[in-house]
């Protein structure tokens, strides 16, 4: 039999800083910013053009590419934990540094809407002006499960970065005081955990489902899975690409999520059906498997799946995915409350509802992107400069012993032994 040796893929000597990458996660991360803002990029379009149906359905589970910001997150958060955690300031460099990176530009955002242009007069806020300890204090997430959204509709979104910023306070926590042994039995425990409370929370008590998933321990399938294989691989275990029965399996699943949104054309509404109990229990672990799966590919040794997210435009997306993922919103509702923008819609649907959709996205993306251009120079970079300031000990590196792998066999990932979050 062929074989192929992976002397190469062993693991180099850390150099005692965290600004080493994995190209593909940058693009995966990419990936899923491009998703997020087309999910809410999708124009509400009456005629429902030909166009329009196509990007509804190709963006129809966008809403889940949170989860893949979620298990990216987890993945390397942890990574770094585990690496930093017997060095000196554990604690204060991580959160100092996860500071730096979220805090600015989230900070300067919520300032603006909630106190600056009130004190001008205007309310962008509207009657959820009381919201604003909620986004102060990053528990923005919770304001759904009193069924009142997400928030003014400006800051909707940032529910996910509550989301993320309650995981990050309470995780470096967890992996500080927890030995080997025992977070090795807590992933799956959790895991479990979270899969068993979202249908609890959803069959036994009949909450709303929508609500639930903003939850943070209704929703950390993808932040559990992605510390997980973090965990794996800084145990030097052989976390291998998954085979192809486990791909089958788990491509079928989710082939079967999204053949469900035929009944759309039945009339009867996916949300009806998805949004209670086991169906969202199981589902959303489904979904956020395929991440995790996705996730593997990328650190794993060179493959097609890797080569796709390494490309330069996924990864440069990656880069700005923060100021992307934040302003967006923002930009959108302010267009859409301008009207000589939409009377320009309305002559260009007159003309052709497709093109409507084009030009919508097309000006929606390009704003965006300017915009997160601007954040990354104004506010993101120089913040992230300070950083320096809280440089990490030298981590120890784990390597991978030497081996030779079949070709066609599960391969064992050889990675570095940390890379920098930035988002």
């Amino acid at each position: 039999m062929t074989q192929v040796n992976v002397e190469a893929l062993k693991n180099k000597p850390a150099k005692g800083t965290t600004d080493r990458h994995y190209p593909a996660v940058d693009g995966m991360r990419g990936f899923a910013a491009i998703v997020a803002t087309g999910l809410h990029f999708i124009l509400e379009d009456p005629t429902f053009s030909p166009l329009n149906r196509s990007l509804r359905y190709a963006t129809g589970l966008g809403w889940t590419s949170v989860d893949m910001f979620f298990c990216i997150s987890g993945f390397l958060i942890t990574q770094i934990l585990l690496n930093t955690r017997s060095g000196s300031g554990y604690f204060k460099k991580f959160y100092i540094r996860r500071a730096l990176r979220i805090i600015p530009l989230y900070y300067v955002f919520i300032t603006f809407l909630f106190v600056i242009l009130p004190i001008f007069g205007l309310h962008p806020a509207g009657e959820k002006q009381w919201t604003w300890p909620y986004f102060f204090t990053h528990t923005s997430n919770f304001l759904n499960w009193n069924n009142i959204g997400f928030g003014p509709k400006y800051s909707g979104h940032f529910w996910s970065l509550a989301f993320e910023e309650q995981f990050y306070l309470v995780w470096p926590i967890l992996i500080y005081l927890c030995p080997s042994k025992v977070l090795a039995k807590l992933f799956p425990a959790l895991l479990c955990a979270t899969v068993f409370l979202r249908w609890f929370l959803t069959d036994v008590t009949g909450g709303n489902g929508l609500s639930i998933i903003s939850l943070p321990f209704a929703r950390a399938d993808g932040l559990l899975l992605g510390s997980w294989i973090a965990f794996m691989v800084w145990k030097g275990w052989n976390v291998k690409l998954p085979s192809l029965t486990v791909q089958i399996v788990i491509l079928s699943f989710c082939a079967a999520f999204i053949g469900a949104f035929t009944f759309e054309l039945f009339g009867v509404s996916y949300y009806t059906r998805f949004w209670g109990g086991a169906d969202l229990a199981i589902w959303m672990l489904t979904l956020t498997s395929m991440d995790a799966m996705l996730l593997i590919y990328c650190i794993a040794p060179p493959n097609p799946i890797q080569k796709f997210f390494s490309n330069r435009v996924f990864r440069w997306f990656g880069k700005y995915s923060y100021g992307l993922y934040v302003l967006h919103y923002t930009i959108m509702w302010v267009l859409l409350a301008n009207a000589d923008f939409l009377q320009l819609m309305k002559s260009i649907a007159s003309y052709s509802p497709s093109l409507e959709s084009l030009v919508y996205m097309t000006i929606l993306y390009g704003l965006s992107i300017v915009a997160a251009l601007i954040s990354w120079n104004v506010v993101e970079r120089p913040a992230l400069k300070l950083k320096r300031f809280f440089s990490y000990d030298k981590p120890k590196s784990i390597k991978a012993e030497p081996t030779s792998v079949p070709i066609g066999q599960a391969q064992p990932i050889a990675v570095p032994a940390l890379q920098e979050a930035t988002t």
